[in-house]
This record gives C-alpha cells, sequence and structure tokens, in this order.
C-alpha cells in the first residue's frame, strides 16, 4: 500500500525535528505562527510545537457576507485561555469565551450573545520540533440544549529554517457530535497546513501559511490562506495581529481576524506569558 504523500512529507519534518533539539529553540513566542481558527472554541487554532506556559485573552471575528445584498453573518468573540508547561515535555491549557452574532436577510435582522465552548487541551512533545496536541469541548458548556461533543487531534512539526526563520507544519483532524430533540448530527474534517515565520530583527515576525481541510461540509471545505505579523515593544509587549481567508469549497466565510496585544513576563524558571 502507497503512503499518502502529505504522510511522507511530515514523516520527514518530523524526522528532522528530532534532530533540532536547541536548549533556546522555544526561547521567543515570536516564532511561533498567529492563529486565526475556523471551528468553534479554537479547535483548529495554528501553533507551534514548544510547549509554553501562556494566560492569553484575545479578540477576533469572521464575516460570511453577500455582497450584492450585504447580507450574511458577522461573529465577534472574545476569549480567554490557559496553557501551562509541566516538565520539558507536556502542556495543559483551557479557554472560555463568548461571542456576538449579527445576522442580516432580506427580512430580519437579528443579534445575540452566545458562550463559547469550554475547550481543554494537551499537548506532548517529544522534542522542541515535533508535538502531539488535542483538544476537547466540554460538553453542555455551550449553555443550550443542544449537546456537543467536538474535539481535535494535531501533530506539529516546527523546524528552524536558518537563524530568523521557522517552518511549521501540522496534519490532523477536527470534528463535532451533536445531540438535541430534533436529532443527532455528526462533522468530521480532515486538515493538514503550513506557516513560514521570518523574524526581521528582534522585534518584528512576519508569518505566511496555508490550510487545506475537507470533510466538515461533507467534501473539499477551503484552501484558507492566511498571514500575520507581530511587533515587539520593548521586552515584554507584542502586537499580533492575523487574518486568514477560506478560498473555494463548502466554507463561504470572506475572512477571519484576530487582534491582539501580548505581554510576555519571564517569571520562575519556565516563563509566564498573558496576550489580549
Amino acid at each position: 500500500m502507497k503512503a499518502s504523500p502529505l504522510v511522507v512529507v511530515f514523516g520527514a519534518l518530523a524526522a528532522l525535528g528530532g534532530m533540532a533539539h536547541a536548549d533556546d529553540e522555544c526561547s521567543d513566542a515570536l516564532i511561533d505562527p498567529v492563529a486565526t481558527p475556523l471551528a468553534r472554541g479554537g479547535l483548529d487554532a495554528q501553533r507551534g510545537a514548544c510547549p509554553r506556559s501562556l494566560v492569553m485573552v484575545g479578540t477576533g471575528g469572521s464575516a460570511l457576507i453577500d455582497t450584492p445584498g450585504f447580507h450574511g453573518e458577522i461573529d465577534g468573540v472574545v476569549s480567554i485561555g490557559l496553557r501551562r508547561r509541566v516538565g520539558d515535555h507536556v502542556e495543559l491549557g483551557l479557554s472560555v469565551g463568548q461571542r456576538y452574532v449579527f445576522v442580516q436577510n432580506a427580512v430580519n435582522t437579528a443579534s445575540e450573545w452566545q458562550t463559547e465552548p469550554f475547550v481543554l487541551t494537551a499537548a506532548w512533545a517529544w522534542t522542541p520540533s515535533f508535538a502531539l496536541v488535542g483538544a476537547a469541548e466540554v460538553p453542555g458548556s455551550r449553555g443550550t440544549d443542544t449537546i456537543h461533543v467536538a474535539g481535535s487531534l494535531t501533530a506539529i512539526a516546527s523546524l528552524p529554517v536558518g537563524d530568523r526563520t521557522h517552518l511549521h507544519a501540522r496534519l490532523g483532524m477536527v470534528g463535532d457530535r451533536a445531540w438535541s430533540l430534533a436529532g443527532t448530527t455528526g462533522r468530521l474534517a480532515f486538515r493538514a497546513g503550513t506557516d513560514v515565520v521570518r523574524r526581521l530583527g528582534d522585534r518584528w515576525a512576519l508569518d505566511l501559511g496555508a490550510d487545506v481541510q475537507a470533510g466538515w461540509f461533507d467534501g473539499f471545505d477551503a484552501v484558507v490562506a492566511r498571514a500575520g505579523v507581530q511587533r515587539r515593544f520593548g521586552r515584554v509587549v507584542r502586537g499580533v495581529f492575523g487574518a486568514g481567508a477560506p478560498l473555494g469549497g463548502g466554507d463561504r466565510r470572506n475572512v477571519v481576524v484576530m487582534l491582539g496585544v501580548a505581554l510576555d513576563v519571564t517569571l520562575w524558571r519556565r516563563g509566564f506569558s498573558a496576550a489580549f
């Protein structure tokens, strides 16, 4: 049986990642890609392989607009997350948030606040260059009559390419099963993606990437082209911006954005970061 080209490429990256184990490889979060997730709760958020201790407060949103009639949906999200590095190889985390949804069609206009799912995450990093990351939604945490069991599993390889460039590759899946009085429905998608993060001096980092996903809409979902930029102000403050655009497929969203300020404050031996 022939192996998939994606599996072969990812296996080669993982093998190379096992040879890269410099102690300072995880020292600065500027090497990580800027996350612009599409799934609820950030189950498909992009990240590097390095385990980190983080506290994050983020804001972002997405738009699905039918431009001829200016109909569609605009979502805004405010989320709080925690990631805690445990030892050299393990990371545990959680996140929760609120979503504001505005919907406009030819007849009605509606808006409401929705509770984002409570998501638990765990990562195991074989080396600073290779990790397996899982995320799971706590059932019932959305505060609705519909019960969701959702999660993701992703393998990540992060490779230094020269002194100031990192290549991040990922391969994984994301799924959701929902139960309500109306019945049961399920979704499962497979995804693959890459990011190239380039540091420009000690203060700037640029991120270009793309993700391919299929299965969520019973076929090809989209190629998501993404870009991000980070700018360090002083020793502890980073400005962060990211945007992604789904192209083709069943995902009709026009754009996904994330904007924030990150504070990296070193405490204890492992470090502490706050982002908002």
